[in-house]
């Protein structure tokens, strides 16, 4: 069936040509769209705050520290860098970064790496200057925008009571605003997909939202090293798509040239800030070598360090480790599984030459012994997909208050609420409050990634036996859910395998599949709002 519009020629089923989207934007009812957005995204800002709001603070994990210093860290250095350029023009030393003093050993140096500087200088700019809840009031309204478009898109202009419901199940009952208050760039993973499934299937987009939607994936993409991965990932789909006629159709061609140029302009930007970095701080900056951790708590590179490492011949740095079993890859990297040397507290010359070596060590556990790292990283893999778990946000801000260790964070004094923590260690139980409400979400988490799983390859496999109406109303979506299932799987691979299952991981995601099971629901029930008069022809 052709649909034609009356006002205008022939339309593809379901989108409205971009030269009639534009114009439309300037009309009234653009202009009553528009603050229909914005009413949506500022009461979906708000539901995806509650959690945090009823925490009475962010969730904070350890590494919201590492984050605040390491802000704190590159704005002391962009300020002694400016001051200094006129004496590095004429020859002179660029002086190391006063932050950095404090670490002469390097130790910030060598993780530092590992953390986006984009959202470290952000975390410590908003909270130390302004306050806290800034970020995550950013976090929340990205989140919120994203959402409330992706359901704009998926239902055609859905009644505004809808999309609230669904903005309240997302928040209130899976991970997503947890993770929208949560001290951690964990949030942007979701907001990559997100963005990115717009920027291919909005094909009816204007101007100004492919640019807005381009520009959230590059700014994910700058924000943790496995976004990257799952851009890659997204482009091989979408690749794929491509050369499939009845998907094609639904694709934007130009969404391969738009996550392409992002994900090369995220690479050169985490080249130049680390070349930048190292001139800035005086030591080579580096992250932590988390595929070396995970191949010795794997088994295959315990068992090379056993194989190759005698008195007379330590082919690797890592031989300092060798007859030392660690429980995990963590207790590699951190000591957090049993007393002795490891990678934090070795010495600098130490952890730069592990860094340096990692690759070679790395596939050389591998050829050694191939199966069993095979076997290990598919375990890894298999536990990380179904990994879904709140249980890092029940225990963050106990961890930060209550370990020796990190008690005297910086970024503690920036919350008022925790001084009485700090003040009497043990008086504040790990967010109580919040368990049943956090352990309620992993459960949906888990069973929405199921089903997602479970839908899709159902549709697929039927797909040829359902009429064209049906197929027409549903390939797209369908489409859509099957893209959020593989990045499910290559996010529990990217991070299961190559770093270590933690629960917080792939939560950061299950709560796409989620949204697109309550898209579903809604989306099979019927249409939204009216739609303009159309005529079949």
């Amino acid at each position: 069936m052709i649909i034609v519009d009356e006002r205008s020629g022939p339309l593809s089923p379901g989108a409205a040509p971009a030269r009639m989207r534009a114009s439309a934007e300037s009309s009234p009812a653009g202009r009553r769209g528009a603050g229909r957005l914005a009413i949506l995204v500022s009461a979906g800002t708000i539901l995806f705050l509650i959690p945090a709001l009823w925490n009475g603070h962010p969730f904070l994990f350890p590494d919201s520290e590492h984050y605040f210093i390491i802000g704190r860290s590159i704005l002391s250095g962009l300020v002694r860098l400016g001051g200094s350029a006129a004496a590095a023009g004429s020859g002179g030393a660029v002086m190391a970064d006063p932050a950095a003093s404090s670490d002469a050993a390097g130790g910030l140096a060598a993780i530092a790496g590992g953390r986006s500087p984009v959202y470290a200088l952000l975390l410590y700019v908003l909270s130390a200057l302004a306050s806290v809840w800034w970020i995550i009031v950013l976090q929340s309204v990205l989140v919120s925008w994203l959402t409330v478009t992706f359901l704009d898109l998926v239902w055609e202009r859905p009644r505004p009571g809808a999309v609230l419901a669904g903005l309240a199940a997302l928040a209130l009952l899976t991970s997503a605003g947890a993770f929208s208050g949560f001290l951690m760039p964990d949030v942007f993973a979701a907001t990559f997909v997100l963005a990115a499934l717009l920027l291919v299937f909005d094909t009816a987009a204007s101007r100004g939202k492919t640019l807005a939607y381009a520009g959230v994936v590059a700014l994910s993409l700058v924000m943790h090293a496995t976004i990257v991965l799952l851009a890659g990932s997204a482009l091989v789909l979408i690749a794929l798509c491509r050369l499939v006629p009845f998907a094609d159709r639904h694709v934007r061609r130009a969404s391969l040239f738009w996550i392409g140029g992002a994900l090369i302009l995220g690479l050169a930007f985490n080249a130049a800030y680390l070349r930048l970095a190292e001139r800035v701080s005086g030591h080579p900056v580096g992250a932590p070598p988390y595929l070396m951790a995970r191949v010795i708590a794997d088994g295959p590179g315990r068992l090379l360090l056993t194989e190759t490492c005698t008195p007379s011949d330590r082919p690797f740095a890592a031989c300092a480790f060798a007859g030392r079993h660690f429980v995990d890859h963590n207790d590699f990297l951190w000591g957090s599984g049993s007393p002795g040397p490891n990678f934090s507290t070795a010495p600098a010359a130490l952890r730069t030459a592990l860094g340096a070596e990692e690759g070679r060590f790395v596939r050389a556990a591998i050829l050694h012994h191939p199966i069993a790292q095979a076997a290990a990283s598919t375990r890894n893999a298999l536990r990380q997909l179904v990994s879904v778990d709140m249980t890092e946000f029940v225990i963050g801000t106990h961890l930060l208050v209550d370990d020796a260790e990190f008690r005297t964070a910086a970024i503690l004094k920036t919350i008022p609420k925790l001084d009485r923590c700090l003040a009497q260690p043990g008086v504040c139980p790990p967010e109580a409050a919040l368990v049943p409400t956090l352990q309620g979400a992993f459960g949906v988490n888990l069973l929405s990634c199921l089903a997602a799983m479970a839908v899709t390859a159902l549709y697929w496999a039927l797909r040829p036996r359902l009429g064209a109406d049906t197929r027409a109303r549903l390939d797209r979506l369908m489409l859509i859910g099957t893209g959020i299932c593989l990045l499910l799987l290559v996010n529990a691979v990217a991070c299961g395998a190559l770093s270590g299952p933690h629960d917080r991981y792939q939560a950061r995601l299950a709560w796409l599949s989620a949204l697109f099971m309550v898209a579903l629901a809604v989306h099979a029930g019927g249409p939204g709002e009216p739609q303009p008069a159309r005529k079949p022809v």
